[in-house]
């Protein structure tokens, strides 16, 4: 077992490399910018196969295998400064937490683009766990994945004191959710903007689509065109 193997810095590419059994990360980054990680194999990271903190810029993971990470396969933490993060064309297999893992929050501005990605079975997370909080903002697309049996939502997204959120979940195939396929619940004064287009739902165990809003959290949906066999299901719970 050897620690992390790969320690980006700014305006790096990391490409070509065959990586197995880390110790901690995979590949990580703290603070860095502008860096491209692309067309790398990646097994047994003992915590994730790829861990950011703060980057700003221009982030792309792209072309990747990582497969059997010990917690998550891409975690990205945000808290200040504005990236623009595209990840696809990725084969995340069989982490025991999350697949995608981002945490968006204080005066952090996130735009991100998740497509034609593979997510394939975890033992206890969701596909994509997104958390956006404390005024943070975020535009997220999430396209032409293939999420098939997390053990818990496909999508989850979770969105806390004032933060804002702008998203479009469109043209997935979603199956064997162990909860929901999208799952998406705002609390306090937060607001988002959320397109649900054209996806196929199948085989959650609980719902196609969760929605719930507590306090005065503000929840614009656009639900068209999907496939579902599995309810839908939106709340609204005013608070004390």
């Amino acid at each position: 077992m050897i620690d992390c193997a790969v320690h980006l810095a700014n305006d790096t590419e990391v490409a070509g490399f065959h990586m197995e059994d880390i110790g901690c990360d995979a590949i990580h980054g703290d603070f860095v910018r502008n860096v491209l990680i692309r067309d790398n194999i990646i097994r047994n990271a003992t915590v994730a196969g790829v861990f950011l903190l703060d980057p700003s810029g221009n982030i792309t993971i792209r072309n990747n295998v990582i497969e059997s990470a010990g917690v998550v396969s891409i975690e990205f933490l945000m808290s200040k400064g504005a990236a623009s993060l595209v990840i696809e064309n990725n084969a995340l297999l069989r982490p025991i937490g999350d697949q995608i893992a981002m945490a968006v929050f204080g005066d952090a501005n996130l735009s991100a683009q998740i497509r034609n990605n593979n997510f394939s079975i975890n033992a206890i997370g969701s596909n994509v766990f997104l958390v956006v909080a404390n005024k943070a903002r975020a535009d997220v697309v999430l396209e032409r994945n293939l999420f098939h049996q997390p053990g818990d939502d496909g999508v989850t997204i979770n969105l806390l004191n004032d933060a804002q959120l702008r998203a479009s979940i469109r043209n997935n195939t979603f199956t064997a959710a162990g909860g929901d396929s999208i799952g998406i619940e705002l609390r306090d004064s937060s607001k988002a903007a959320i397109q649900v287009a054209n996806n196929n739902l199948r085989d959650a165990s609980l719902a196609s689509i969760y929605a719930e809003t507590f306090d005065t959290s503000n929840l614009c949906m656009q639900i068209l065109g999907n496939t579902v066999n599995r309810d839908m299901e939106l709340f609204h719970n005013a608070g004390s």
